[in-house]
């Protein structure tokens, strides 16, 4: 059941990726954040099959593949390739980098068509909302889990082998960076009900980091509340909210965070 409704969605996004590239570079970001493959125990390559479609599609924007080459922060990943590349090939055991760097390059090469495909303001704040709401459902599925079973340790985060996002010091680094993503978002989205997504996802975040006992991004996610707590206008209410978050998380799990 869940493989075939799968199927229908990335039958869709295929097409539309060949005929809009944006939909199918959301599509394909979705799909890379919150794996329905895994979560369908699918064996067929629907991210493969997305990003394959997007990437034809985007061939007739030729005319802006040159944004590439006008964006800094782009231009800076493509050389970062080189020492990259040099320190694969120069490794004692180049055999033991080759399954990171297959799901790397992979990852690279569609997060270069961004400057070729948002060209606007509009087009980034989707592309912003669908990372920010993709990544938040993650957040907000193990923040419940963990408040569910009484601050269970994530660190088994069900993607093992699967990417970046297969660990618990990855999961928190990511759900960490979006955080203040979230809570600027809301200040840009006129819908209501997104309004409130995003506030939820951005105080799931820190049920979520504290619950992966990742100490490093702990502390980077502390470092992010009191800087959006200095940045606000109401701060005192700011900082009892953030400790009424974190209270109960931090005694369900504390002893434990302490412990490491």
């Amino acid at each position: 059941m869940r493989e075939g409704v799968l199927s229908i969605i990335t039958v869709a996004l295929c097409v539309g990726g060949l005929a809009n590239p944006a939909l199918g570079l959301f599509g394909y970001i979705a799909y890379i954040i919150m794996r329905p493959d895994l979560m369908s125990y699918s064996q067929f390559p629907f991210i493969f099959a997305v990003s394959l479609c997007t990437l034809f599609g985007t061939l007739r924007l030729y005319t802006q593949f040159i944004n590439i080459f006008r964006s800094p922060i782009a231009v800076g990943i493509l050389l970062l390739q080189v020492p990259i590349g040099l320190s694969i090939l120069n490794a004692v055991r180049p055999e033991l980098c080759w399954f990171r760097y297959d799901i790397y390059y992979k990852v690279i090469i569609m997060s270069i068509l961004v400057p070729i495909i948002v060209t606007d303001e509009k087009m980034l704040h989707r592309l912003l909302l669908v990372i920010t709401l993709s990544m938040g459902f993650i957040s907000v599925k193990f923040s419940i889990v963990s408040i569910l079973h009484g601050g269970v340790i994530l660190q088994n985060m069900g993607y093992q082998g699967a990417g970046m996002l297969s660990d618990n010091n990855g999961m928190a680094l990511a759900i960490g960076m979006l955080m203040p993503i979230a809570w600027y978002l809301r200040l840009t989205t006129e819908n209501k009900n997104l309004k409130l997504a995003l506030i939820g996802i951005a105080c799931s975040a820190v049920f979520s980091v504290i619950s992966t006992l990742s100490r490093g991004n702990a502390i980077a996610l502390a470092a992010v509340i009191l800087m959006l707590i200095a940045r606000s206008r109401r701060k005192v209410l700011a900082l009892v909210g953030v400790a009424v978050l974190a209270l109960p998380v931090v005694l369900m799990v504390g002893d434990r965070f302490a412990a490491r």
